[in-house]
């Protein structure tokens, strides 16, 4: 069975409950499985109606402290286990808070005796390790009474929103709540790779999203490969962590791969969240996402089931027409660019669309009615964030729309952005100085000719119009097969001259790149093509699919009159003698 999985920009389950309480839903009723010491339940309040409740599942006693303590009644502590049947357990619980480490990680907080990492053992998805270290240490195994929540929650309290971190025991707790399952408004769970937890929810209709992904470590590594840092963070051991985003699409099967990760990359886990078909419509409505291809024999919660209006980052109005099916066909396409779909979601790709053009620090307004073409358009990222802001946008690229996935994305954005199939050095078949601005990023050194291209790119915009953009250069660093040269620290006087390095070979582990020019070149070849740097500037690239530290230049510049001519009598007809 494949497995794949949409991708949300979330951080916590507050995000998306905001998200529907903007809609005017209250969520009545809500269950915290594996309530801890009671922070999730709190975080839950402020989006709960007045006469609601909170089930928080707990069977931890050294947790129930902190628990009694909370003093809003609408919490219910239930001193319980979330299991499939009624019966008794063993939960183990292998470290707790102790006093010294409760200063260091809390201050004036007593968290004194606190754990989060207790499970139930004898168990399916038990990790291995923690099976092992139960059976040896007998001591620090509990009894706890486990129950279902069908059978401990009245059928009079319909359950709006269900959280679950129970430590490998998610599936399990999802196997008695046969009743409840399909209530909420959506589900948000703890995945380590649990066998047959995702098998079981999309077998039950439910549609799955990724969020955030939790790692050992202080930074990515190897693992930015795959994953894009967000943040750093200290686990309750006391052991640094970080967080990232998938930023490439899943091999065969989310499961496997998850697993190859959690080796590779020192992956702990990340937290899905699951929406019922049947709750699909309002999930549209909280994110801003229309379903016109919902299968008829789901509920339907619009009975227009037209699509919605959503305001975006940039507070324009924009269509979106994003099905179930889409969702799925959005999961397994390797887009290039990571691209803002509605709300919270977004495509997986190594290029972020909006941190890039965030770089160039041009007000949003300045795109409105202007005709912009985005040049190496690629899967259309750039091309739609324009038009979002109001912009006539044209895509440029030598790719086939149909696979390079751009016509999926024109279909579901609704957009009207054109695509050109076509090389840079066509544009004079393309129009004649109609562009108000070009953006050229991630190109120049990927051509034969980035002379002659801009030369190009000079014909077809306005006087005053404005290019901007930029790429790989060889400020830093510059590498062809045996030669390997660390301009940054052995030879930084190159950069006081215009320099380009041709490629013999390959270059950063690409062998499509061609010519790898510094900084200063770069705004020598503006120049001598027509345009005048307003600004020009270079930074850290990161690192390469190869593993080499490069630097990336940034440019915005104004066509300010033609390109010089080859030569001096280029332009003159041959005279007689």
């Amino acid at each position: 069975m494949k497995l794949s999985l949409m991708q949300l920009d979330v951080s916590n389950f507050t995000d998306i409950m905001a998200c529907y309480s903007n809609t005017g839903v209250a969520f009545h009723n809500c269950i915290d499985g594996g309530a801890g010491a009671g922070k999730t339940a709190l975080r839950m309040l402020p989006y709960l109606a007045p006469n609601g409740t909170i089930f928080a599942f707990e069977p931890f006693s050294g947790n129930f402290r902190f628990l009694e303590r909370l003093a809003d009644k609408r919490i219910k502590v239930i001193k319980k286990a979330l299991y499939s049947e009624k019966t008794m357990k063993n939960l183990f619980v292998g470290s707790t808070v102790s006093k010294a480490k409760s200063l260091q990680m809390y201050g004036s907080e007593d968290m004194e005796g606190y754990s989060s990492s207790g499970c139930l053992v004898d168990v399916p998805n038990i990790k291995k390790s923690l099976q092992l270290q139960a059976n040896t240490q007998p001591e620090l195994n509990y009894p706890v009474q486990c129950v279902t929540a069908d059978d401990e929650i009245s059928s009079s309290n319909v359950i709006d929103f269900i959280k679950l971190d129970l430590t490998g025991g998610e599936l399990c707790a999802l196997q008695g709540m046969k009743r409840i399952i399909l209530e909420p408004y959506f589900l948000w769970i703890e995945f380590s790779g649990q066998t047959g937890l995702l098998e079981y929810l999309y077998d039950l209709g439910f549609i799955v999203f990724e969020t955030a992904y939790l790692m050992r470590g202080n930074d990515p590594g190897i693992a930015a490969k795959d994953f894009a840092f967000i943040k750093h963070g200290v686990l309750s051991s006391g052991s640094p962590v970080w967080t990232g985003r998938r930023i490439t699409p899943w091999g065969k099967d989310f499961n496997d791969e998850f697993m190859s990760c959690k080796s590779k990359y020192s992956l702990i886990q990340t937290d899905i969240v699951a929406v019922h078909s049947s709750r699909y419509q309002a999930f549209n409505k909280a994110f801003g996402i229309s379903t016109t291809n919902i299968s008829s024999s789901q509920n339907s919660e619009d009975p227009k089931n037209t699509p919605h209006k959503h305001t975006a980052h940039d507070n324009k109005t924009m269509t979106i027409n994003c099905s179930a099916e889409d969702i799925e066909l959005l999961s397994n396409t390797n887009f290039r660019h990571r691209i803002h779909i509605s709300g919270n979601l977004y495509t997986k790709g190594k290029t972020d669309v909006e941190r890039s053009i965030k770089a160039y620090n041009i007000p949003n307004d300045f795109y409105e009615g202007r005709r912009v073409l985005d040049i190496g358009a690629w899967s259309g990222g750039f091309t739609f964030y324009f038009e979002r802001l109001g912009a006539k946008a044209v895509a440029l690229d030598v790719m086939d729309p149909a696979k390079s996935g751009f016509n999926t994305l024109k279909r579901i954005l609704c957009s009207k952005a054109d695509h050109l199939r076509k090389a840079v050095y066509e544009l004079d078949t393309v129009s004649d100085g109609t562009f108000d601005a070009v953006f050229f990023q991630g190109v120049f050194y990927h051509l034969k000719h980035p002379l002659l291209a801009l030369e190009k790119i000079n014909a077809v915009m306005k006087t005053g119009a404005l290019l901007f953009g930029g790429g790989t250069t060889g400020d830093t660093y510059f590498n062809n097969n045996d030669c390997t040269i660390n301009l940054a620290e052995n030879h930084p006087s190159v950069n006081s001259f215009p320099v380009t390095f041709f490629v013999r070979d390959s270059f950063l582990g690409d062998k499509t790149n061609w010519f790898v020019p510094n900084e200063i070149c770069v705004e020598a070849w503006l120049k001598r093509s027509g345009f005048k740097c307003d600004r020009i500037w270079t930074m850290p690239g990161g690192k390469s699919n190869s593993g080499e530290s490069r630097s990336v230049v940034f440019f915005i510049a104004k066509k300010i009159s033609e390109p010089e001519p080859e030569h001096p009598f280029s332009d003159t007809k041959p005279q007689s003698t």
